[in-house]
């Protein structure tokens, strides 16, 4: 097969054409590779050299050693990431799976038993604060605990203990003074207060300056310190 490429500035458009004795397979795969989307390649490195890899191929990624691996076809490869590019990787799905279930029950609410939401985008603002402080709250617990069980007993006990204590469950009015002040220290009050200002009192997004410092407060630091974590929890993994 021959190439043959012609570039001049009186051409305005790409033109393919190609010039054959008869139709063959090769000839089926080069119009079909021409006419397929652009595929994102992973490039990753197998001994000395570098390989491209197809994401189809790929059955899931690992840290190792302050690595990030790549098992395919009974073989890792080392693929060219950052070890935070992997974390955010982790990271960021999970804020919007979250996002995504709070705009669910709050349209839900809203449609079908008249909750009033008051400002849309103030709402979106507490939820996103949330988002992050749950996401970040939960990557870091994840690299912390030696198991599963050990992480979901975890995360039960700080969810019901943070939503009795920030007045999920109770009215907040009606706890004892002690649990008041532990509930103030959770961002399940924070989350809730901020909630509360926007849907009865008619908030806005300037109104909302302590929930979100406390809210973006425990997400980041949680975020931060996840970042410290996981070079070690990389490097654990061997």
């Amino acid at each position: 097969m021959k190439l043959q490429i012609d570039i001049k500035d009186e051409y305005n458009e790409t033109t393919v054409t190609i010039m054959a004795k008869a139709w063959t397979e090769e000839l089926a795969a080069l119009i079909k590779q021409i006419q397929s989307p652009m595929t994102k390649r992973l490039v990753a490195v197998q001994e000395d050299r570098s390989v491209l890899l197809e994401p189809g191929d790929i059955d899931f990624i690992y840290a190792e050693s302050r690595k990030v691996f790549a098992p395919m076809k009974r073989q890792s490869v080392e693929i060219k990431m950052k070890a935070v590019h992997y974390l955010i990787g982790m990271w960021l799905p999970y804020v919007a799976v979250v996002c995504l279930q709070s705009a669910v029950l709050l349209s839900f609410g809203h449609f079908v038993y008249g909750l009033e939401l008051g400002s849309i985008p103030a709402v979106a603002l507490v939820v996103a604060g949330l988002a992050v402080c749950a996401t970040g709250l939960g990557l870091l617990f994840s690299m912390l605990v030696s198991s599963a069980n050990m992480g979901i007993a975890l995360v039960q006990v700080i969810a019901m203990g943070g939503a009795i204590a920030g007045g999920l469950w109770f009215p907040y009015a009606f706890l004892p003074k002690a649990v008041q002040m532990i509930g103030k220290f959770t961002p399940q009050y924070w989350a809730q207060q901020g909630m509360q200002e926007v849907m009865l009192h008619g908030a806005g997004l300037a109104d909302l300056g302590a929930a979100m410092t406390v809210l973006l407060g425990f997400g980041l630091a949680a975020l931060l310190l996840s970042a410290v974590v996981f070079r070690r929890f990389a490097g654990a993994t061997v």
